[in-house]
């Protein structure tokens, strides 16, 4: 006996719409959460809601019904005649490919609903319209800024000539070929990003100095400035992710210049005032390379496994120093020798590391940020798929081990793209892989580089991701309402193991000592054990929660937590939070 109609089409139409949820459910695992796929408009928060409508018009589905859209953004708790319903009504949701500027996109879509309702509904739109001609045509017209991209961020300079710095303008061309720490890395903070307060201060721990040495060469405000187009937002929560209020300079009463002061003093009395390696440091080092010579022949010569484990060991200790050269221009060199060796790239860290990961720690304008999804979720404020907050975070050892050959072939993919500089040194790795592939065979040459890269890959990005994501770091609120750029390095790094001496601390790859590193990146991690000393005498004084761990067990157990649980959901991160 045949059903009727009545009942076939509801069930028929139920079914339909729980299978296109679920398929586009899924495609969280390939795009994320979405927002920084699309040009969403800045009041747009992603929630449950839109990122389901975000993924249906990702695969060309499309909703015409007014009234869906009405009661779906009341449900949200969203305004129905605000810019979103604009955009959603009718329209396919774009790729950035294919958008235009956001407010000729909402002009247009405004439009373009108007038609779909009136043809679909049979009836008077329930809004009116009326747009000049002229503006309809300038909308058209209108062609977005060009970004500069960064390691997955796009940015907006203010100016192709001038520094900004605390709010005043400074021209530095002269002073290029003078700077003790070399002209590229001070052009880089003119040329990939919109302020220059936070690398100047952090990599200047003798603040008073630095600021009297760059006076001279203040000039006026420019009549004009390169601004960020409408609509082009920092990458959050489907939105604005936020630009409270730009940098200031801190005045010597702030505890970020208390401990700066501090440890200027400090290296005066052991008489390294740049902060650069200890003895002990350069013997370690070049023992380290010895040690990786050494183990990658007697990988290839002999075929071990136990050889590989060995070298794997031995390069993510290499590894180490490398992070530690890479934040020292008289050391680049030696950065070559402990990153680019490995499958790491010393070059585009210099940039995005050094300047981008450092200076906006934990925001959507770090590279880190979303750096290891779909696999890993490391934003607080957004939702996981039930895989990645149920399955994901408990395997995570397992895709660590895949970590230097996502990280190279991300590094290869810009490098395509044309968004990244071409270095003989990238074919150091392929041309490691191949010799074993050559000597052993196809199956056996796979597993000792797999063996290798897999030992780094999960003690290094283990250590690296634990800096991170530790429980307090994911409290976007306190970051948010940090004081100065120090105390919310404070509230986005963890460190364990409080003292623990230098030729101790290779365990941990001396990444427990990272919030100290944060807060001095320019300063070698020899000096890390009475550095955070100061820190730690400083905090007390001007009441900073300084968050360091016994064990390096609770951070750990804090970090897959927070990979499954988001903890700050749906909150807009300042990326200037914290003030100089």
């Amino acid at each position: 006996m045949r059903a009727p109609l009545s009942v076939l089409l509801p069930v028929a139409s139920f079914t339909t719409a729980f299978m296109l949820h679920v398929f586009a459910s899924f495609t969280i695992l390939q795009r994320g959460t979405g927002a920084e796929n699309n040009h969403w408009p800045s009041n747009c928060r992603t929630c449950d809601t839109c990122n389901l409508l975000l993924r249906l018009g990702n695969f060309g589905i499309r909703v015409h019904s007014s009234k869906f859209f009405h009661a779906t953004l009341r449900a949200a708790g969203r305004d129905p005649d605000s810019p979103l319903k604009l955009v959603l009504m009718g329209t396919y949701l774009r790729p950035p490919a294919r958008a235009a500027a956001v407010d000729a996109a909402v002009l247009r879509a405004r439009l373009s609903s108007e038609r779909d309702i009136r043809r679909h509904e049979r009836q008077p739109s329930p809004e009116s319209v009326i747009v000049a001609p002229r503006m309809v045509e300038a909308a058209a017209k209108e062609q977005p800024r060009a970004p500069v991209f960064s390691s997955g961020v796009n940015f907006y300079p203010p100016s192709e000539t001038l520094w900004r710095i605390g709010g005043k303008w400074y021209d530095f061309e002269p002073f290029l070929e003078l700077h003790p720490g070399g002209a590229e890395v001070v052009r880089l903070a003119r040329d990939r990003f919109e302020d220059s307060t936070y690398a100047f201060e952090s990599h200047h721990h003798n603040y008073a100095h630095a600021r009297a040495a760059i006076a001279k060469y203040e000039v006026p405000a420019p009549d004009v400035l390169l601004s960020r187009p409408a609509g082009a937002v920092v990458p959050g929560v489907g939105g604005d992710g936020g630009i409270d209020r730009l940098p200031e300079l801190l005045g010597d009463e702030a505890f970020y210049s208390t401990v700066r002061r501090r440890l200027t003093e400090h290296l005066r009395a052991v008489k390294c005032p740049s902060g650069g390696p200890t003895r002990e440091c350069i013997v370690f080092f070049w023992a380290t390379f010895g040690a990786y010579c050494l183990t990658w022949l007697a990988m290839f010569l002999s075929g071990s496994l136990v050889a590989a484990v060995g070298f794997g060991l031995v390069s993510a200790i290499l590894g180490a120093f490398g992070h530690n050269w890479v934040h020292q221009p008289k050391y680049r060199g030696w950065a070559y020798l402990s990153l680019d060796t490995i499958g790491f790239s010393s070059t585009s860290w210099y940039r995005e590391h050094v300047l981008q990961h450092h200076m906006y720690t934990n925001t959507p304008w770090d590279n880190h940020f979303r750096g290891t999804e779909p696999f890993l979720v490391t934003d607080p404020t957004v939702h996981r798929h039930w895989i990645q907050s149920r399955v994901m975070p408990y395997i995570n050892p397992l895709v660590l081990t895949f970590g230097l050959w996502g990280n190279y072939a991300a590094h290869l993919g810009d490098m395509l793209k044309g968004t990244e500089r071409w270095r003989l040194w990238k074919l150091a790795f392929p041309l490691n892989v191949a010799l074993h592939l050559t000597r052993w065979g196809l199956v056996h040459g796979a597993l000792l580089s797999y063996t290798w890269t897999a030992v780094l890959g999960l003690w290094y990005f283990t250590m690296a991701l634990m800096n991170h994501n530790a429980e307090h770091c994911m409290r976007v609120e306190k970051r948010n309402r940090a004081r100065d750029w120090g105390e919310a390095q404070l509230h986005s790094c963890a460190d364990w193991s409080v003292g623990l001496p230098f030729h101790r601390a290779w365990i941990y790859l001396w990444l427990n000592y990272h919030t100290v590193h944060h807060l001095f990146p320019k300063l070698d991690f020899s000096h890390h054990p009475a550095a955070q000393k100061i820190i730690l005498e400083a905090c007390q004084q001007h009441g900073v929660h300084y968050v360091a761990a016994d064990s390096p067990w609770t951070i750990y157990k804090q970090m897959v937590h927070s990979f499954a649980t988001p903890q700050s959901l749906f909150q807009s991160i300042l990326v200037y939070g914290g003030h100089m």
